[in-house]
């Protein structure tokens, strides 16, 4: 984008409330895109009410919009004591000069000056710019060379690792065996056996249990080859053909919200999983591009793999529960020593889920690997996964309506694939397309979170995937590799250290134990008999500070799900009050008949929506008897927007039409919250009078 008033390239700067926004960099305005003024203004609700009513006449020519680039800004007043500003009508973003931004606050009563600390705040990144300009300079040279050469990063070596893994979990299991025998003198040897023996079962069986409810709870159409599309026919033939695999199972789920997976037993029966939307959002090379990722997960055995490394965890776990189980039945003369087997075996079993867990997140490498060699175009995939993974998809333009109308009914429902951790493919995330033509600003936007918030890197510790920004990057090196220019090229620089809101987000999420060890202290230091009513005080306290702090409710302003995917000081105790408009899509988890979660997209993409209420079986019922009334409706939500790593809204109120529905779990939050310190009062008093 360029400086509507000089032409110089506007410059991306975060700012210290932590927002991304374009400036120019001779001083002569900023740009903010739609909903990103509500973060530098005082009176959110009233700049809404303003922007509803619209500019008042035509004051002067208007600039054309720096996203709509085909688009005549207006240009006018909110009312007549806001200042003349340059307004897009269909994205919502705005032009102001100089002088403009602080105006606009001065006419609603206040004397806030953003642009001063915007552009203090660009002055700082740009001096730290310069200051590293020639170590940059140096790595991008150095990167170039690599592509150059056309070398790819090494990967761990699939079949070495799996091995050192596979050994090391199963040292652990022989370890903890050997332990109880020597402690215990129990021969558990064969409880352990049958565990694993059911495991195995279970693998064996467990492709046609799905095959069965993935048809009776979720939709599942089974497709046969000749109802595919050609190209997809043909890819997947070449494909199986060039690896000695034999065709997949497709099968559809009839909902509108994005995700996919394959399972089986070996590469010769897998299935291959799509929901209804991914032909709508991906165009054809893409659809190409995701179905080899799946076909990777079946070429390197993945699924028998990942079973056998899944079996230590769930038979260290059997072990620590026997153990703990049989310590405390009745007067056990080896109580002791089986309270150290169960502290032994809980110990690897933590172990061992982080080590099964490395080893799934090799395999997706690996997947992501082979879909840039089955196409010859990494860059595919990488989109793929921006669109999917972010949920960088817009409304569909004419031209993709048009498409749908030749498809074909059986994948009529399709939406995309969830190549993702299963815990995270839930929560579709936000964006920035506008129909098929993908804005890489916002998606790089997008990636920020995952490579500099703290946070990701604790959930992707715990996930079975890598995070999508980290695969988009490697992706992008392997298209290098192969001599091509990857459409994604994150090079930002940091901008500061978020460590410190980490830190912060920590010690609210602590709020509620430190409060209540914090009063049994005093307690302990005052008289014993109050020590109960001080940890129910101090807990009270302590849950009162985490609610008042996760549970923001300062003003919902009204934003869009790209505007909200910029945020990077987002976390789950970190939330954005939000309110957002848009139409329901599908399901939380695609097809699932009783999944009361569900997706919304507006405008600029779409968004995972997590209906709460204090009771699961309210949830259930509404996902029975509700959901399926509210797709393809036109709904405002509030609630507050969170990451974790998922971009989500929790649902605070939910209106369509006339109806309005509230989840209750906030409300009754503060209640216990209020229950908790009245309890405490009451029980120090008690105390006292004793």
């Amino acid at each position: 984008m360029k400086c509507p008033r000089c032409d110089a390239p506007l410059k991306e700067v975060l700012t210290r409330n932590s927002v991304l926004v374009d400036v120019c960099p001779n001083g002569h305005g900023v740009w903010l895109d739609g909903g990103e003024i509500f973060f530098f203004v005082r009176n959110p609700k009233k700049i809404q009410e303003l922007i509803n009513k619209g500019l008042t006449g035509r004051l002067a020519p208007g600039i054309k919009c720096l996203r709509c680039a085909d688009k005549v800004m207006n240009n006018g007043r909110f009312d007549n004591k806001s200042p003349a500003l340059d307004f897009c009508p269909d994205c919502q973003g705005m032009w102001l000069d100089r002088l403009e931004l602080h105006a606009l606050n001065a006419s609603l009563g206040s004397n806030l000056d953003p642009y001063t600390d915007i552009m203090e705040d660009y002055a700082q990144a740009a001096e730290r710019e310069k200051t590293t300009k020639s170590s940059s300079a140096s790595r991008i040279a150095s990167g170039a060379a690599v592509g150059a050469r056309k070398l790819l990063a090494p990967l761990p070596n699939l079949a070495l690792s799996s091995s050192i893994v596979l050994f090391s979990l199963y040292g652990m299991l022989f370890a903890a065996l050997v332990i109880v025998t020597l402690l215990t003198g129990a021969n558990i040897h064969a409880a352990v056996l049958f565990a694993v023996a059911a495991i195995f079962l279970q693998y064996l069986i467990s492709p046609f249990i799905m095959d069965i409810l993935l048809r009776w709870i979720q939709s599942l159409d089974w497709v046969a080859p000749e109802q595919l599309p050609v190209y997809l026919r043909d890819f997947i033939e070449k494909v199986v053909k060039n690896n000695n695999m034999k065709y997949p199972r497709i099968g559809i789920i009839r909902d509108g919200a994005p995700n996919a997976f394959t399972y089986g037993h070996t590469p010769n029966n897998a299935r291959i999983v799509m929901t209804q939307g991914l032909l709508d959002i991906l165009n054809e090379k893409e659809v190409e591009a995701v179905v080899a990722h799946e076909l990777g997960h079946a070429k390197h055995w993945d699924i028998l793999v990942m079973t056998m490394a899944g079996v230590v965890p769930v038979v260290l776990y059997y072990i620590y529960r026997l153990a703990l189980e049989i310590s405390t039945r009745g007067r056990n003369r080896k109580g002791g020593q089986l309270i150290i087997v169960a502290f032994v075996a809980y110990l690897l079993y933590v172990i061992s889920q982080y080590v099964a867990l490395y080893l799934s997140r090799v395999r997706e490498y690996y997947a992501d690997r082979f879909s840039g060699e089955a196409t010859g175009s990494p860059d595919e995939l990488a989109i793929a996964l921006v669109k999917v993974a972010y949920g960088l998809a817009g409304q569909a333009t004419d031209n993709d309506v048009d498409k749908k109308s030749n498809r074909r009914p059986a994948l009529e429902s399709a939406k995309a694939f969830g190549i993702f951790d299963p815990s995270a493919a839930r929560g579709l995330a936000a964006a920035s397309l506008k129909g098929s033509s993908m804005d890489v600003d916002s998606a790089c936007n997008a990636m920020q979170w995952d490579l500099w918030n703290p946070w990701a890197l604790y959930y992707e510790i715990h996930s079975t995937h890598p995070l999508p920004a980290k695969r988009i990057n490697a992706l992008g090196q392997q298209s290098r590799a192969y001599g091509q220019t990857p459409t994604i090229q994150f090079n930002k620089k940091r901008p500061e250290s978020f460590w410190d809101e980490f830190a912060v987000d920590l010690a609210v999420m602590a709020a509620p134990v430190a409060g209540a060890a914090l009063g049994a202290l005093l307690g302990f230091f005052v008289s014993a008999a109050i020590i109960p009513g001080m940890v129910l005080l101090g807990l009270g306290i302590g849950y009162a500070i985490n609610l008042a702090f996760s549970y923001r409710s300062s003003g919902f302003a009204p934003m869009n799900v790209s505007t909200l995917l910029k945020k990077i000081k987002v976390s789950s105790v970190r939330p954005v009050p939000v309110s957002l408009k848009g139409e329901i899509i599908g399901r939380g988890v695609p097809g699932l008949i009783y999944s009361e979660d569900i997706v919304l997209r507006d405008e600029t993409g779409y968004i995972f929506l997590d209906y709460r209420q204090p009771l699961r079986i309210i949830e259930l019922l509404f996902g029975l008897f509700r959901t399926d009334r509210f797709i393809g409706k036109n709904v405002e939500v509030t609630g507050w927007y969170r990451r974790a790593p998922v971009p989500y809204i929790e649902i605070r109120n939910m209106r369509i039409g006339n109806d309005t529905h509230t989840c209750y779990v906030y409300h009754v939050k503060i209640a216990l919250s209020i229950l908790l310190f009245a309890a405490g009062i009451i029980a120090i008093a008690g105390g006292f009078a004793i």
